[in-house]
């Protein structure tokens, strides 16, 4: 008797169980995650690419006094143009034309002493000591002279080009030190385009034997809408930047009519010829789909055939004006990447798809 219960309580038991594994399998189910997707996709054509830029100043350069002294001919503002070896700014230049005049004099006498030692010195009336001596006081007069010819000059501030003042750091009246900063100048007949390319493209970008890209750039910058801008005048570095593993292309642009200013923003495309093989196009996915782990790095979640998610490590490119990012590794067209709850998600959970 006792034997047949004992069987009856382990089979009830062996229910219960089953009963409540399925119970649990279906709670499961029912409480599968359900995220948004985005099907990752070629923002450009096959044998075009984009990049972001920022332009800059063909030259631009921080002016400054060699020497020291109140400010008297001071009347700059930001955006005002110059020519080339125009006055800029002057330092109150009495002292310095006393300090020329005073050491001018001193050089001319020691120079007549020189003479008259030196025709001594031919006539073997005085002693080669002597004659080293009134020399190396007339060499040394010289340069005395020289310098402070040299400073008086150095009161006057002249532009090194034609170009504009983009900051003045000083006042009139003021008090400036030696290679203090005065006014910050640029010029903007030409424009200078700097962008990162992936190793991939440095590698492409060669040159011909005429001198010249095998590829088209287009510059276009974001405030004046469609208008395309090119130029021949693009070099590749040698190396990658020290903070991360892209090349610099650098462009310049003709810019004699001071129509662009610089610091406006852009995208450069570049079209491939035909013949080019590009071994991995880029894809792009929304900025927030991709996550980073300070042990795992950049990754993105992808989910599978089955449904299920997995993280993939990618290597991200240039955001796009629509929060779009390019991704130059670890995704292919048409991959599924996963949009949101990423912080509740884990290798290998299947998720339900939002429509």
């Amino acid at each position: 008797m006792n034997m047949e219960v004992k069987k009856f309580v382990c089979l009830f038991l062996v229910a219960t169980l089953g009963i409540s594994c399925s119970m649990g399998e279906k709670d499961k189910k029912e409480e599968r995650m359900s995220v948004r997707v985005f099907c990752a996709e070629k923002a450009v054509s096959e044998g075009e690419r984009e990049f972001t830029f920022l332009s800059q100043p063909f030259k631009s350069t921080e002016l400054f006094f060699r020497v020291g002294g109140p400010i008297l001919d001071f009347d700059v503002r930001s955006g005002q143009f110059f020519r080339k070896g125009e006055l800029i700014a002057a330092i109150d230049d009495r002292d310095f034309k006393v300090r020329k005049e005073k050491a001018e004099a001193v050089y001319h006498q020691a120079e007549t002493e020189f003479k008259r030692v030196a025709t001594l010195y031919a006539k073997e009336n005085i002693s080669a000591s002597t004659y080293e001596k009134a020399k190396a006081d007339c060499a040394i007069a010289r340069a005395a002279y020289e310098t402070a010819a040299n400073e008086l000059a150095d009161t006057r501030l002249l532009a090194p080009f034609d170009g504009y003042v983009q900051e003045v750091n000083i006042e009139r009246y003021q008090d400036v030190r030696a290679s203090q900063s005065v006014v910050s100048f640029i010029d903007l007949s030409r424009l200078k385009i700097e962008t990162y390319i992936p190793e991939n493209m440095a590698v492409a970008l060669q040159r011909q034997p005429d001198g010249l890209f095998g590829y088209k750039l287009k510059f276009r910058f974001d405030a004046l809408g469609d208008k395309v801008y090119v130029t021949d005048d693009v070099q590749v570095s040698k190396t990658t930047t020290t903070n991360n593993l892209s090349f610099i292309l650098t462009a310049i642009l003709d810019n004699r009519d001071d129509k662009l200013p610089g610091g406006m923003s852009g995208t450069m495309s570049i079209t491939f010829p035909e013949d080019s093989i590009q071994e991995e196009s880029p894809v792009f996915i929304p900025q927030l789909a991709v996550c980073h782990r300070p042990a795992t790095g950049t990754f993105v979640w992808r989910l599978t055939e089955s449904n299920r998610v997995e993280a993939i490590p990618v290597t991200i490119g240039n955001l796009k004006r629509d929060n779009k990012i390019e991704i130059l590794s670890g995704l292919t067209t048409g991959d599924k990447v996963v949009l949101s709850g990423h912080s509740f998600l884990s290798e290998g959970q299947e998720v339900n798809i939002i429509k």
